[in-house]
Protein backbone atom coordinates (compact mmCIF):
# COMPACT_ATOMS: atom_id res chain seq x y z
CA UNK A 1 0.00 0.00 0.00
CA UNK A 2 1.19 3.50 -0.87
CA UNK A 3 0.11 6.45 1.30
CA UNK A 4 0.10 10.09 0.15
CA UNK A 5 -1.15 13.30 1.81
CA UNK A 6 -4.60 14.72 1.17
CA UNK A 7 -3.43 17.33 -1.36
CA UNK A 8 -1.70 14.77 -3.62
CA UNK A 9 -3.90 13.25 -6.29
CA UNK A 10 -1.41 10.84 -7.84
CA UNK A 11 1.12 8.20 -6.83
CA UNK A 12 3.93 6.34 -8.51
CA UNK A 13 4.10 2.63 -7.80
CA UNK A 14 7.63 1.31 -8.15
CA UNK A 15 9.34 -2.06 -8.07
CA UNK A 16 6.63 -3.74 -10.13
CA UNK A 17 7.09 -6.61 -12.54
CA UNK A 18 7.64 -6.01 -16.24
CA UNK A 19 4.52 -6.35 -18.38
CA UNK A 20 2.46 -7.55 -15.42
CA UNK A 21 -1.21 -6.81 -14.79
CA UNK A 22 -2.21 -5.16 -11.51
CA UNK A 23 -5.47 -4.25 -9.82
CA UNK A 24 -5.45 -0.80 -8.16
CA UNK A 25 -7.93 0.61 -5.64
CA UNK A 26 -7.86 3.97 -3.90
CA UNK A 27 -9.27 4.69 -0.45
CA UNK A 28 -9.48 7.86 1.61
CA UNK A 29 -8.62 8.04 5.28
CA UNK A 30 -9.03 10.27 8.33
CA UNK A 31 -7.64 10.05 11.83
CA UNK A 32 -10.45 7.63 12.53
CA UNK A 33 -9.54 5.15 9.81
CA UNK A 34 -10.07 4.09 6.22
CA UNK A 35 -13.19 4.71 4.20
CA UNK A 36 -14.57 2.60 1.36
CA UNK A 37 -12.30 1.39 -1.44
CA UNK A 38 -12.95 2.49 -5.00
CA UNK A 39 -13.84 0.07 -7.75
CA UNK A 40 -10.67 -1.69 -8.94
CA UNK A 41 -8.82 -0.40 -11.96
CA UNK A 42 -6.84 -2.97 -13.95
CA UNK A 43 -3.61 -1.87 -15.56
CA UNK A 44 -0.53 -3.49 -17.04
CA UNK A 45 3.05 -2.24 -16.89
CA UNK A 46 4.90 -1.51 -20.13
CA UNK A 47 6.76 -4.07 -22.23
CA UNK A 48 10.50 -4.49 -22.07
CA UNK A 49 13.11 -6.71 -23.69
CA UNK A 50 13.09 -10.34 -22.49
CA UNK A 51 15.04 -11.16 -19.36
CA UNK A 52 16.09 -14.56 -20.70
CA UNK A 53 17.05 -15.93 -24.13
CA UNK A 54 15.31 -18.76 -25.97
CA UNK A 55 16.03 -22.12 -24.38
CA UNK A 56 17.00 -25.58 -25.60
CA UNK A 57 18.95 -24.25 -28.58
CA UNK A 58 20.27 -27.08 -30.74
CA UNK A 59 21.64 -27.42 -34.25
CA UNK A 60 22.70 -30.13 -36.68
CA UNK A 61 23.99 -30.41 -40.20
CA UNK A 62 21.38 -31.84 -42.59
CA UNK A 63 23.26 -31.32 -45.87
CA UNK A 64 26.86 -30.45 -46.73
CA UNK A 65 26.16 -26.71 -46.56
CA UNK A 66 22.90 -26.57 -44.59
CA UNK A 67 22.50 -26.24 -40.83
CA UNK A 68 19.15 -26.74 -39.11
CA UNK A 69 18.68 -24.77 -35.89
CA UNK A 70 15.88 -25.38 -33.38
CA UNK A 71 14.96 -23.59 -30.18
CA UNK A 72 12.17 -23.40 -27.61
CA UNK A 73 10.32 -20.18 -26.78
CA UNK A 74 11.53 -17.70 -24.20
CA UNK A 75 9.98 -18.76 -20.87
CA UNK A 76 6.67 -16.95 -20.48
CA UNK A 77 7.51 -15.43 -17.11
CA UNK A 78 10.61 -13.74 -18.55
CA UNK A 79 9.43 -12.56 -21.97
CA UNK A 80 8.22 -9.18 -20.61
CA UNK A 81 5.82 -8.45 -23.42
CA UNK A 82 4.17 -9.75 -26.55
CA UNK A 83 6.75 -11.76 -28.42
CA UNK A 84 7.15 -10.47 -31.97
CA UNK A 85 9.87 -12.80 -33.13
CA UNK A 86 13.45 -13.97 -33.04
CA UNK A 87 16.74 -12.81 -34.43
CA UNK A 88 19.49 -15.28 -35.21
CA UNK A 89 23.04 -14.15 -35.97
CA UNK A 90 25.58 -16.45 -37.61
CA UNK A 91 29.33 -16.10 -37.10
CA UNK A 92 32.35 -17.97 -38.39
CA UNK A 93 34.79 -19.38 -35.85
CA UNK A 94 36.88 -16.18 -36.03
CA UNK A 95 33.92 -14.13 -34.84
CA UNK A 96 33.07 -12.58 -38.20
CA UNK A 97 29.36 -12.12 -38.74
CA UNK A 98 28.32 -13.91 -41.92
CA UNK A 99 24.53 -13.92 -41.68
CA UNK A 100 21.49 -12.72 -39.75
CA UNK A 101 17.87 -13.81 -39.83
CA UNK A 102 14.69 -12.21 -38.48
CA UNK A 103 11.78 -14.57 -37.82
CA UNK A 104 8.24 -14.34 -36.52
CA UNK A 105 7.32 -15.50 -33.03
CA UNK A 106 5.68 -18.67 -34.36
CA UNK A 107 8.91 -19.88 -35.99
CA UNK A 108 11.01 -22.14 -33.76
CA UNK A 109 13.41 -23.58 -36.35
CA UNK A 110 15.41 -22.44 -39.34
CA UNK A 111 17.36 -24.14 -42.12
CA UNK A 112 20.45 -22.03 -42.82
CA UNK A 113 22.26 -22.36 -46.13
CA UNK A 114 25.68 -21.65 -44.74
CA UNK A 115 28.25 -19.77 -46.85
CA UNK A 116 31.01 -22.21 -46.03
CA UNK A 117 32.38 -25.53 -47.14
CA UNK A 118 32.08 -28.28 -44.53
CA UNK A 119 33.30 -28.91 -41.99
CA UNK A 120 33.77 -25.19 -41.31
CA UNK A 121 33.04 -24.39 -37.69
CA UNK A 122 30.28 -21.90 -37.02
CA UNK A 123 28.80 -20.31 -33.95
CA UNK A 124 25.52 -18.51 -33.68
CA UNK A 125 23.07 -17.11 -31.20
CA UNK A 126 19.35 -16.61 -31.15
CA UNK A 127 17.56 -13.74 -29.47
CA UNK A 128 13.97 -12.90 -28.74
CA UNK A 129 12.27 -9.54 -28.69
CA UNK A 130 9.04 -7.91 -27.72
CA UNK A 131 8.41 -4.57 -29.45
CA UNK A 132 11.81 -4.53 -31.14
CA UNK A 133 14.39 -7.11 -32.07
CA UNK A 134 17.27 -6.94 -29.62
CA UNK A 135 20.60 -8.73 -29.95
CA UNK A 136 21.25 -10.99 -26.96
CA UNK A 137 24.99 -11.21 -26.56
CA UNK A 138 25.21 -13.77 -23.78
CA UNK A 139 23.67 -16.78 -25.50
CA UNK A 140 25.71 -18.79 -27.98
CA UNK A 141 25.03 -21.98 -29.80
CA UNK A 142 27.67 -24.63 -29.42
CA UNK A 143 30.06 -24.94 -32.34
CA UNK A 144 28.16 -26.25 -35.33
CA UNK A 145 29.60 -28.39 -38.06
CA UNK A 146 28.19 -28.94 -41.49
CA UNK A 147 27.20 -32.49 -42.23
CA UNK A 148 30.05 -34.89 -42.94
CA UNK A 149 30.99 -35.84 -46.49
CA UNK A 150 33.53 -38.16 -47.99
CA UNK A 151 37.10 -36.79 -48.09
CA UNK A 152 38.21 -34.88 -51.17
CA UNK A 153 41.89 -35.79 -51.09
CA UNK A 154 44.00 -38.94 -50.86
CA UNK A 155 46.68 -39.28 -48.17
CA UNK A 156 49.58 -36.86 -48.56
CA UNK A 157 52.03 -39.63 -49.44
CA UNK A 158 52.04 -43.36 -49.95
CA UNK A 159 55.10 -45.59 -49.61
CA UNK A 160 56.09 -49.20 -49.00
CA UNK A 161 58.96 -51.47 -48.12
CA UNK A 162 59.39 -55.21 -48.50
CA UNK A 163 60.63 -56.63 -45.18
CA UNK A 164 60.42 -60.18 -46.50
CA UNK A 165 59.69 -62.11 -49.65
CA UNK A 166 56.06 -62.65 -48.56
CA UNK A 167 55.12 -59.33 -46.94
CA UNK A 168 54.86 -55.60 -47.62
CA UNK A 169 54.94 -52.77 -45.11
CA UNK A 170 52.65 -50.02 -46.46
CA UNK A 171 52.65 -46.52 -44.96
CA UNK A 172 50.68 -43.36 -45.78
CA UNK A 173 50.36 -39.74 -44.70
CA UNK A 174 47.34 -37.85 -43.29
CA UNK A 175 44.51 -36.21 -45.20
CA UNK A 176 44.99 -32.41 -45.35
CA UNK A 177 42.48 -30.89 -42.87
CA UNK A 178 40.75 -28.70 -45.45
CA UNK A 179 39.93 -31.80 -47.53
CA UNK A 180 38.76 -34.09 -44.72
CA UNK A 181 35.12 -32.91 -44.92
CA UNK A 182 34.38 -34.41 -41.55
CA UNK A 183 35.84 -36.77 -38.98
CA UNK A 184 38.11 -39.37 -40.52
CA UNK A 185 36.90 -42.76 -39.30
CA UNK A 186 39.66 -44.86 -40.81
CA UNK A 187 41.58 -46.00 -43.88
CA UNK A 188 40.75 -48.73 -46.37
CA UNK A 189 43.61 -50.58 -48.05
CA UNK A 190 42.84 -52.68 -51.14
CA UNK A 191 45.43 -54.80 -52.91
CA UNK A 192 45.70 -57.49 -55.55
CA UNK A 193 48.37 -59.29 -57.47
CA UNK A 194 49.51 -57.56 -60.66
CA UNK A 195 48.50 -58.71 -63.20
CA UNK A 196 45.24 -59.39 -61.42
CA UNK A 197 44.01 -62.88 -60.77
CA UNK A 198 40.52 -61.54 -60.00
CA UNK A 199 40.92 -61.52 -56.22
CA UNK A 200 40.99 -58.19 -54.34
CA UNK A 201 41.82 -58.24 -50.64
CA UNK A 202 40.89 -55.50 -48.18
CA UNK A 203 42.32 -54.29 -44.89
CA UNK A 204 40.79 -51.52 -42.80
CA UNK A 205 42.71 -49.48 -40.25
CA UNK A 206 41.58 -46.98 -37.62
CA UNK A 207 41.75 -43.19 -38.00
CA UNK A 208 45.07 -42.90 -36.14
CA UNK A 209 46.81 -45.66 -38.06
CA UNK A 210 49.24 -44.80 -40.85
CA UNK A 211 50.50 -48.23 -41.88
CA UNK A 212 49.50 -51.82 -42.51
CA UNK A 213 51.48 -55.02 -42.99
CA UNK A 214 50.31 -57.18 -45.88
CA UNK A 215 51.49 -60.77 -45.41
CA UNK A 216 51.10 -64.22 -46.94
CA UNK A 217 51.98 -62.75 -50.33
CA UNK A 218 53.77 -64.41 -53.20
CA UNK A 219 57.52 -64.20 -53.32
CA UNK A 220 59.07 -61.64 -55.65
CA UNK A 221 55.64 -60.65 -57.07
CA UNK A 222 54.06 -57.35 -58.05
CA UNK A 223 51.00 -56.04 -56.21
CA UNK A 224 48.75 -53.08 -56.91
CA UNK A 225 47.80 -51.27 -53.69
CA UNK A 226 45.36 -48.46 -52.99
CA UNK A 227 44.65 -46.60 -49.73
CA UNK A 228 41.62 -44.34 -49.12
CA UNK A 229 40.35 -42.46 -46.08
CA UNK A 230 36.69 -42.55 -45.16
CA UNK A 231 34.14 -40.70 -43.03
CA UNK A 232 30.76 -42.04 -41.95
CA UNK A 233 29.41 -40.84 -45.31
CA UNK A 234 31.82 -42.52 -47.69
CA UNK A 235 35.30 -43.00 -49.12
CA UNK A 236 37.62 -40.39 -50.54
CA UNK A 237 39.92 -40.75 -53.56
CA UNK A 238 42.81 -43.14 -53.26
CA UNK A 239 46.56 -43.20 -53.73
CA UNK A 240 47.81 -46.06 -55.88
CA UNK A 241 51.17 -47.72 -56.21
CA UNK A 242 52.70 -50.91 -57.51
CA UNK A 243 54.85 -52.77 -54.99
CA UNK A 244 57.21 -55.68 -55.34
CA UNK A 245 57.84 -58.29 -52.68
CA UNK A 246 61.45 -59.17 -52.06
CA UNK A 247 63.41 -62.12 -53.28
CA UNK A 248 64.49 -64.45 -50.55
CA UNK A 249 67.03 -62.56 -48.44
CA UNK A 250 66.46 -59.21 -50.18
CA UNK A 251 64.83 -56.03 -48.84
CA UNK A 252 63.59 -53.68 -51.53
CA UNK A 253 62.55 -50.28 -50.22
CA UNK A 254 60.80 -47.43 -51.99
CA UNK A 255 61.51 -44.06 -50.42
CA UNK A 256 58.44 -41.90 -49.73
CA UNK A 257 56.62 -41.47 -53.02
CA UNK A 258 54.79 -38.13 -53.10
CA UNK A 259 51.90 -38.48 -55.52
Amino acid sequence: MVTVNSTTLHAELEGLGKYKEYSIQVVGSTVVGLGNFSEPVFVRTEQDVPDEPPVNIRARGIEPTVIQVHWSPVPYETINGIGLGYKLDLFDISGNKIGNYTLSASVLSLDIIAPFKPPGNLTGHATSSTTIFVQWNSVFLPNIRGILRDPESPPLYFTYSAPSSTSLFVEWGPIPPRFQNGIIRGFKVQFHENPSNGTVEVRERGPLANFVILDDLKKFAFYSIQVRAFTTIGYGPGNNLTALTAQDGMDLTCNKCFL
